[in-house]
């Protein structure tokens, strides 16, 4: 594979990060609800002095370290690679949080068309 080649996934996939932390606060902002791997994360940070990125970044750090216990031989040295990219979404995370900031639906089609478009917006960023 050449570096062209490699640089474009990356970069890919650095956009699809980014997507789905759009995707993650389009749908917090809809007030219907988020997905359920930040769910935690975003009722942690209304209660306590940390942001939602942040929570998430600490979240995925255990999640990581759950996997190097489980794997214990097994787990590769690159998959540490894993704490860049959580870093990356937990960033990209509170970075769309204050771009999104001004979002605030209050009527419920409003609300639904929000939500949708975050889930149509995070499947993109999977995909």
């Amino acid at each position: 594979m050449s570096i062209r080649e490699i640089v474009k996934r990356y970069l890919f996939f650095i956009l699809g990060l980014f997507m789905m932390a759009v995707g993650v606060v389009l749908s917090t902002r809809s007030n219907l609800g988020t997905s359920p791997i930040s769910c935690v994360p975003y009722v942690l940070s209304l209660g306590l002095p940390m942001t939602i990125g942040q929570f998430t970044f600490l979240m995925n750090l255990l999640f990581i370290i759950f996997q190097i216990l489980l794997l214990r031989k097994q787990f590769k040295p690159i998959q540490l690679l894993q704490v860049v990219v959580a870093f990356l979404f937990a960033y990209f995370t509170d970075f769309t949080m204050g771009l999104l900031s001004w979002i605030s639906v209050t009527s419920y089609p409003a609300q639904v068309g929000l939500f949708m478009l975050s889930c149509l917006v995070l499947a993109i960023g999977v995909s």
